[in-house]
Protein backbone atom coordinates (compact mmCIF):
# COMPACT_ATOMS: atom_id res chain seq x y z
CA UNK A 1 0.00 0.00 0.00
CA UNK A 2 2.93 2.47 1.05
CA UNK A 3 4.77 1.88 -2.37
CA UNK A 4 0.92 2.48 -4.48
CA UNK A 5 0.59 5.78 -2.53
CA UNK A 6 4.08 6.93 -3.53
CA UNK A 7 3.62 6.45 -6.74
CA UNK A 8 0.35 8.12 -7.11
CA UNK A 9 0.65 10.76 -4.95
CA UNK A 10 -2.93 11.07 -3.67
CA UNK A 11 -2.52 14.28 -1.90
CA UNK A 12 -1.96 16.27 -4.92
CA UNK A 13 -5.41 15.41 -6.13
CA UNK A 14 -9.12 16.64 -5.67
CA UNK A 15 -9.71 13.05 -4.10
CA UNK A 16 -7.25 13.06 -1.11
CA UNK A 17 -8.12 14.50 1.84
CA UNK A 18 -6.77 17.79 2.60
CA UNK A 19 -6.65 20.00 6.27
CA UNK A 20 -10.12 21.30 7.65
CA UNK A 21 -10.56 25.13 7.37
CA UNK A 22 -8.98 26.43 10.35
CA UNK A 23 -11.54 27.64 13.27
CA UNK A 24 -14.82 26.46 11.23
CA UNK A 25 -17.94 25.63 13.31
CA UNK A 26 -18.74 22.77 12.27
CA UNK A 27 -22.85 21.94 14.24
CA UNK A 28 -23.71 18.51 14.67
CA UNK A 29 -25.11 18.36 11.55
CA UNK A 30 -22.23 18.82 10.00
CA UNK A 31 -19.93 16.03 11.43
CA UNK A 32 -21.63 13.17 9.67
CA UNK A 33 -21.06 15.01 6.54
CA UNK A 34 -17.21 15.53 7.65
CA UNK A 35 -16.95 11.53 8.36
CA UNK A 36 -18.75 11.05 4.80
CA UNK A 37 -15.74 13.28 3.22
CA UNK A 38 -13.45 10.87 4.64
CA UNK A 39 -14.89 7.85 3.77
CA UNK A 40 -14.77 8.72 0.23
CA UNK A 41 -11.68 10.16 -0.30
CA UNK A 42 -10.97 6.33 1.52
CA UNK A 43 -12.66 4.68 -1.30
CA UNK A 44 -11.02 6.38 -3.79
CA UNK A 45 -8.36 5.20 -2.99
CA UNK A 46 -8.75 1.67 -2.11
CA UNK A 47 -10.69 1.45 -5.47
CA UNK A 48 -7.42 2.64 -7.45
CA UNK A 49 -5.48 0.18 -5.01
CA UNK A 50 -7.66 -2.90 -6.17
CA UNK A 51 -7.24 -4.17 -9.30
CA UNK A 52 -10.31 -5.41 -11.51
CA UNK A 53 -10.38 -9.03 -9.86
CA UNK A 54 -10.57 -8.04 -6.47
CA UNK A 55 -13.36 -4.99 -6.80
CA UNK A 56 -15.31 -4.32 -3.52
CA UNK A 57 -18.57 -5.51 -3.74
CA UNK A 58 -21.26 -2.95 -1.76
CA UNK A 59 -24.35 -3.44 -0.56
CA UNK A 60 -27.32 -1.07 -0.28
CA UNK A 61 -26.59 1.77 2.05
CA UNK A 62 -30.29 1.72 2.73
CA UNK A 63 -30.16 -1.72 4.35
CA UNK A 64 -29.50 -0.14 8.39
CA UNK A 65 -30.49 3.31 9.01
CA UNK A 66 -31.96 4.81 12.01
CA UNK A 67 -35.60 5.12 12.58
CA UNK A 68 -35.62 9.29 12.50
CA UNK A 69 -33.32 8.99 9.69
CA UNK A 70 -33.94 12.53 8.68
CA UNK A 71 -32.27 14.11 11.73
CA UNK A 72 -29.53 12.09 10.62
CA UNK A 73 -28.45 11.02 14.23
CA UNK A 74 -25.77 8.46 12.54
CA UNK A 75 -26.25 6.54 9.09
CA UNK A 76 -24.91 3.66 7.24
CA UNK A 77 -23.03 4.48 3.63
CA UNK A 78 -22.73 1.84 1.35
CA UNK A 79 -21.23 -1.40 3.10
CA UNK A 80 -18.92 -3.95 1.43
CA UNK A 81 -19.27 -8.10 1.72
CA UNK A 82 -16.31 -10.45 1.89
CA UNK A 83 -14.84 -11.70 -1.32
CA UNK A 84 -15.96 -15.02 -0.93
CA UNK A 85 -19.66 -14.76 -0.34
CA UNK A 86 -19.92 -17.92 1.31
CA UNK A 87 -18.25 -16.10 4.45
CA UNK A 88 -19.68 -14.44 7.11
CA UNK A 89 -17.54 -10.87 7.35
CA UNK A 90 -18.83 -7.62 6.09
CA UNK A 91 -17.27 -3.88 6.30
CA UNK A 92 -19.21 -1.01 7.21
CA UNK A 93 -19.05 2.34 7.20
CA UNK A 94 -20.88 4.36 9.80
CA UNK A 95 -20.78 8.18 10.31
CA UNK A 96 -22.04 9.47 13.27
CA UNK A 97 -23.34 13.18 14.11
CA UNK A 98 -22.54 12.82 17.66
CA UNK A 99 -18.88 13.03 18.75
CA UNK A 100 -16.82 9.92 19.34
CA UNK A 101 -15.84 9.13 22.97
CA UNK A 102 -12.52 7.35 24.08
CA UNK A 103 -14.26 5.28 26.91
CA UNK A 104 -17.61 4.24 25.24
CA UNK A 105 -19.86 3.47 22.02
CA UNK A 106 -22.23 5.60 20.26
CA UNK A 107 -25.58 4.59 20.04
CA UNK A 108 -24.58 4.27 15.86
CA UNK A 109 -21.55 1.75 16.40
CA UNK A 110 -23.83 -0.46 18.95
CA UNK A 111 -26.59 -0.32 16.30
CA UNK A 112 -24.64 -1.42 13.69
CA UNK A 113 -22.51 -3.85 15.48
CA UNK A 114 -25.92 -5.60 16.45
CA UNK A 115 -27.90 -5.13 13.22
CA UNK A 116 -24.95 -6.44 11.06
CA UNK A 117 -24.18 -9.39 12.44
CA UNK A 118 -27.69 -10.42 13.56
CA UNK A 119 -28.49 -9.63 9.48
CA UNK A 120 -25.61 -12.30 8.90
CA UNK A 121 -27.22 -14.49 10.82
CA UNK A 122 -29.89 -15.03 8.48
CA UNK A 123 -27.87 -15.29 5.37
CA UNK A 124 -27.86 -19.07 3.61
CA UNK A 125 -24.64 -21.21 4.91
CA UNK A 126 -23.68 -18.76 7.82
CA UNK A 127 -25.55 -21.06 10.32
CA UNK A 128 -22.63 -23.49 9.55
CA UNK A 129 -20.20 -21.24 11.15
CA UNK A 130 -19.19 -20.48 14.97
CA UNK A 131 -17.78 -16.78 14.61
CA UNK A 132 -19.67 -14.47 12.41
CA UNK A 133 -17.16 -11.37 12.22
CA UNK A 134 -18.02 -7.44 11.13
CA UNK A 135 -15.41 -4.51 11.02
CA UNK A 136 -16.36 -1.24 11.82
CA UNK A 137 -15.04 2.29 10.70
CA UNK A 138 -16.24 4.68 12.42
CA UNK A 139 -16.47 8.63 12.28
CA UNK A 140 -17.75 12.04 13.15
CA UNK A 141 -16.02 15.08 11.92
CA UNK A 142 -12.46 14.48 10.76
CA UNK A 143 -12.32 11.70 13.50
CA UNK A 144 -12.54 8.12 12.85
CA UNK A 145 -11.80 4.71 14.71
CA UNK A 146 -12.22 0.87 13.61
CA UNK A 147 -14.36 -1.55 15.61
CA UNK A 148 -13.75 -5.23 15.49
CA UNK A 149 -17.10 -6.98 16.32
CA UNK A 150 -17.97 -10.50 16.58
CA UNK A 151 -20.36 -12.90 17.47
CA UNK A 152 -19.68 -16.30 19.44
CA UNK A 153 -22.62 -18.73 18.81
CA UNK A 154 -20.84 -20.60 21.64
CA UNK A 155 -21.88 -17.67 23.73
CA UNK A 156 -24.72 -16.87 22.03
CA UNK A 157 -26.00 -13.97 24.13
CA UNK A 158 -23.01 -11.64 23.85
CA UNK A 159 -21.45 -9.27 20.94
CA UNK A 160 -17.88 -8.56 21.44
CA UNK A 161 -16.14 -4.88 20.03
CA UNK A 162 -12.68 -4.29 19.79
CA UNK A 163 -12.06 -0.63 19.64
CA UNK A 164 -8.77 1.31 18.28
CA UNK A 165 -8.15 4.71 19.84
CA UNK A 166 -9.67 7.47 17.89
CA UNK A 167 -7.19 8.68 15.29
CA UNK A 168 -7.67 12.42 14.11
CA UNK A 169 -7.46 13.63 10.45
CA UNK A 170 -8.71 17.67 11.06
CA UNK A 171 -4.97 18.51 9.15
CA UNK A 172 -5.16 16.36 6.30
CA UNK A 173 -4.35 12.73 5.67
CA UNK A 174 -0.76 14.22 5.52
CA UNK A 175 -0.70 15.24 8.41
CA UNK A 176 -1.11 11.82 9.79
CA UNK A 177 -0.60 9.91 7.48
CA UNK A 178 0.76 6.77 9.37
CA UNK A 179 -3.28 6.32 10.72
CA UNK A 180 -4.36 7.00 7.21
CA UNK A 181 -2.20 3.91 5.74
CA UNK A 182 -3.66 1.65 8.62
CA UNK A 183 -6.95 2.68 8.17
CA UNK A 184 -6.78 1.78 4.34
CA UNK A 185 -4.77 -1.32 4.97
CA UNK A 186 -7.78 -2.13 6.82
CA UNK A 187 -10.43 -1.77 4.56
CA UNK A 188 -8.54 -3.34 1.01
CA UNK A 189 -6.47 -5.96 2.98
CA UNK A 190 -7.55 -9.81 3.11
CA UNK A 191 -9.55 -11.56 5.70
CA UNK A 192 -7.40 -13.70 7.87
CA UNK A 193 -8.50 -16.26 10.69
CA UNK A 194 -11.35 -19.16 10.97
CA UNK A 195 -14.26 -18.77 11.49
CA UNK A 196 -15.68 -22.68 10.67
CA UNK A 197 -17.54 -24.03 13.92
CA UNK A 198 -15.20 -27.08 14.74
CA UNK A 199 -11.99 -25.20 14.76
CA UNK A 200 -12.60 -21.65 14.63
CA UNK A 201 -10.52 -18.89 16.29
CA UNK A 202 -11.37 -15.32 17.33
CA UNK A 203 -10.47 -13.96 13.79
CA UNK A 204 -9.79 -10.63 15.60
CA UNK A 205 -6.83 -8.55 15.62
CA UNK A 206 -5.30 -6.63 18.44
CA UNK A 207 -7.28 -3.09 18.18
CA UNK A 208 -7.22 -2.41 21.81
CA UNK A 209 -10.16 -2.26 24.59
CA UNK A 210 -12.57 -4.87 24.18
CA UNK A 211 -16.39 -4.06 25.16
CA UNK A 212 -18.75 -6.91 25.70
CA UNK A 213 -22.56 -6.24 24.80
CA UNK A 214 -25.59 -8.07 25.99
Amino acid sequence: MSEFLECTRPWETHTGLKPQIPDAFWDRSHRWHEGDHMFQSLDHIVQAFLDDETPISYVDNYALRPFHHSKYEWVIRPYTKSEDVFKPHVNAFVTDSEALLPDRLGTGEVSTAFGLITQSQFQDGYNSYRYIPVTIFSASDRQMRVLQCWHDKQNPKTRHVRRSPIMEFRHGMRANWRDWVTVLCWIAGRLVGDTDTENGSEAVGRLGTVDVLH
